[in-house]
């Protein structure tokens, strides 16, 4: 599970209080969210630099997709 789950999960609901129910401004939401997604990506560089390749989730497979179509577009 992604450690970020449970503030996604509570901003998405956050959300919807404050844009159905309240139909109030989201402006307030969007600094949140922006901390977040730099979080997230902040967290997704440092697993690669330092779990890749090898520990789930960022195992490396080399019969996947991408070195499929990289293969066949070498041909």
């Amino acid at each position: 599970m992604h450690p970020a789950i449970f503030p996604i999960i509570f901003l998405s609901i956050i959300f919807v209080v404050q844009r159905y129910f309240r139909k109030g401004s989201l402006k307030g939401l969007k600094k949140y969210v922006i901390v977040l997604v730099i979080g997230m990506v902040t967290l997704y560089i440092y697993r690669f630099a330092t779990q890749f390749p090898g520990t789930p989730p960022m195992s490396y497979y080399k019969d996947n997709l991408i070195a499929y179509i990289v293969q066949r577009l070498k041909m």
